[in-house]
């Protein structure tokens, strides 16, 4: 395999619970590596002990870091993951994962950003929205944020097989998950099981007509895609990382850089959750995902190439933010230069 460099690697997590079998071993994996674990608090986190390879950053530790966006960033909110992105970047990460303390990784989590044996190009003619799970099982599964009608949406006949080596041309690389994936609420209500990926370990490499939500669940993001972490704020919880994957996506095409999403380097021990509650939080994204990327992929072409442009252009064609967004982001961004 052809390992990336992944020597100052940060893994951000932003939790309300004490440390769980995932962190543990996130840590653990840390410490070996000489990588680092950072664990962003909220308002309801308790203290975390002081252990090789953990990096515990307080209420307290953020208002003196990042004072100005700290005043505006609300409490009580997954976005608190930004406060962990900029004090990774400020400690010269030059890769961060991004994943929730009920991703649990497999023995094999330290060879993430490597060439897996099979590697494929997602390459169609036009612009078209992909169910790239359908790359990876032939059973009925989707990932969050997909538009209903594009559950079907793959043909194998768009995969082109790639040699070894071309990672390097990928800006983030988006991991599934086994026993638990990263569905919607829709999905979890009617089918209810443990799910697993089965099969070779494949990469496949979005092509520049191909687009498809991803997630914050298990994600690595290369130095040059840091931008591209901004999670938005005021919008709903199970929107802020989807419609952030959506605008990320914009930002690579116009790279001319790639999102790939390889096979499982961890399981999914969910956290508690209502699924009804989940729906609701998700109805935003049901009926408006198929014209943000619409949107979006307008976008490519039609806006400038930095991520407050992007936002600003979805903002001005379909009123997708809050005006409350651009002060924050203004800062997030302010602290990134």
């Amino acid at each position: 395999m052809k390992h990336l460099t992944l020597e100052n690697c940060w893994i951000v997590i932003t939790t309300i619970n004490k440390p769980t079998e995932a962190i543990n071993k996130y840590a653990s994996i840390c410490s070996t590596l000489g990588w680092q674990l950072l664990i962003v608090a909220d308002a309801k986190t308790p203290d975390y002990p002081s252990v090789d390879g953990l990096k515990f950053l307080s209420l307290d530790d953020q208002k003196q870091y990042f004072p100005e966006y700290f005043s505006y960033l609300p409490i009580n909110h997954y976005s608190r993951k930004n406060m962990g992105y900029l004090y990774a970047l400020k400690n010269g990460a030059s890769c961060i994962f991004d994943t929730d303390d009920d991703n649990i990784p497999y023995a094999i989590f330290d060879a993430i950003g490597t060439d897996n044996d099979k590697i494929y190009l997602y390459d169609c003619p036009n612009a078209e929205i992909v169910n790239i799970y359908k790359g990876f099982t032939n059973d009925m599964i989707w990932p969050r944020g997909l538009p209903l009608d594009k559950i079907h949406s793959f043909s194998s006949e768009c995969m082109v097989g790639l040699g070894r080596g071309v990672n390097s041309g990928v800006g983030i690389m988006q991991y599934l998950a086994d026993q638990d994936p990263d569905v919607d609420a829709i999905y979890r209500l009617i089918f209810n099981k443990v799910f697993n990926f089965q099969g070779d370990r494949k990469t496949i490499i979005l092509g520049s007509n191909a687009w498809c939500p991803f997630n914050s669940q298990a994600t690595l993001f290369f130095e040059s895609s840091f931008q591209c972490l901004y999670l938005p704020t005021f919008v709903s919880f199970r929107m802020t990382d989807i419609w952030r994957s959506f605008i990320a996506q914009v930002w690579l095409k116009k790279q001319g850089k790639h999102l790939c999403f390889s096979s499982p380097v961890v399981y999914q021990d969910r956290n508690e959750h209502n699924l009804n509650k989940d729906f609701e939080d998700e109805i935003d994204g049901y009926i408006n995902n198929n014209k943000i990327l619409e949107t979006c992929m307008s976008a490519v072409s039609d806006s400038e190439c930095d991520i407050y442009s992007i936002m600003m252009y979805l903002h001005e064609k379909i009123g997708l933010f809050d005006r409350k967004e651009f002060k924050l982001l203004e800062l997030w961004l302010k602290e990134i230069s």
